[in-house]
């Protein structure tokens, strides 16, 4: 457990991602990422519901494309002046993610 009480470790990870659910989508901002979750900055009201099963689509230039299946548990609801400013978003629970998830994208809480 780290001193925030949190569960994980988090990784402050900037990757643009897509949120998928019963065919719909959503483009959002990972701010960070741990062994178990994702937090995205994206506008909590194209967010599913709490406690969908969703896929998140993680893109990057260097890494390039990986796909997550997680469930949302928490979403921040802001005033959209603040989502644009940096604040707000959901926060995913991972159920099932690739090896390279783990591998490349948590290797710095690995070394540590």
């Amino acid at each position: 457990m780290n001193f925030n009480g949190r569960k994980f470790d988090r990784i402050k990870h900037r990757l643009t991602c897509e949120v998928i659910h019963d065919d719909r989508r959503s483009s959002g901002i990972v701010l960070d990422i741990s062994a178990r979750g994702i937090f995205v900055r994206m506008s909590t009201v194209t967010a599913p519901p709490m406690g969908s099963e969703v896929r998140v689509v993680l893109s990057d230039a260097e890494l390039g494309e990986m796909s997550v299946i997680a469930r949302v548990v928490r979403a921040n609801v802001v005033r959209r002046e603040v989502v644009v400013a940096g604040g707000g978003g959901v926060a995913f629970e991972i159920l099932s993610a690739p090896e390279d998830f783990y591998t490349t994208l948590l290797k710095p809480l690995i070394e540590s």
